[in-house]
């Protein structure tokens, strides 16, 4: 993995730029494209899956993807000291292995 001088970025120029003009012409043939898109859903021949995809991104693009959500199950409650004792182990072992350490410190 490389390796960066501290306060300087692995990337100092940032995204590069749209120099040849690609998202100007892409959005020119947005219109192309839905209808494309929507051609096949419409296609009673198209293989099912495309025509299910085909709906998928129309309505991903229309309403937004849907909201993901997660169960979470606590198995353990633990007190401040508790999390703290932990966190501190954790970090111990991470120094003696060389791993990586965050220092809240600074």
């Amino acid at each position: 993995m490389a390796k960066f001088e501290k306060g300087k970025s692995g990337n100092p120029g940032g995204r590069p730029k749209d120099v040849l003009g690609l998202r100007d012409l892409a959005q020119e043939h947005t219109e192309e494209a839905l209808n494309a898109i929507i051609a096949v859903m419409n296609d009673s021949e198209a293989p099912a899956a495309a025509r299910v995809t085909a709906a998928a991104l129309i309505l991903d693009r229309g309403y937004g993807k849907p909201a993901q959500s997660q169960e979470i199950t606590v198995k353990q409650v633990l007190s401040f000291e508790e999390l703290e004792a932990k966190a501190l182990t954790v970090m111990n072992r991470l120094k003696l292995s060389g791993g990586p350490i965050i220092d809240h410190e600074k």
